[in-house]
């Protein structure tokens, strides 16, 4: 919505003490190359998006010695199944992240 909206306290406190426990989650999803690849690697070879940023990952955390592959490599890569993720676990980062929660009210409450 574009103005703010009445938000119940409770749920507020609800929704920020899964704040850091939900970002330590894809924190630790960022740095599992083998599941990304397990999980997306399939979608990566139909949607040209998840396609790229599977790509990109490769070249960031995968490629040995940062060298940058080909697009067939990089499915080769995915292929066999080769140790995804690897520098992506030792690296440092920073991540900016954006959670949106919608109220859902119970049953008694309709």
């Amino acid at each position: 919505s574009l103005l703010p909206n009445a938000f119940p306290a409770t749920a507020f406190r609800q929704a920020q003490s899964l704040a850091v426990p939900f970002n330590e989650l894809v924190d630790r999803i960022s740095r599992d190359g083998a599941f990304l690849n397990a999980t997306l690697g399939d979608v990566g070879e139909i949607d040209r998006y998840t396609g790229k940023l599977l790509d990109l990952y490769m070249d960031i955390y995968c490629s040995s010695a940062g060298k940058q592959d080909d697009d067939n490599n990089h499915k080769e890569h995915r292929r066999r199944g080769e140790e995804w993720g690897k520098f992506a676990r030792m690296a440092d980062r920073l991540g900016i992240l954006r959670s949106d929660y919608m109220l859902n009210p119970s049953s008694s409450q309709t």
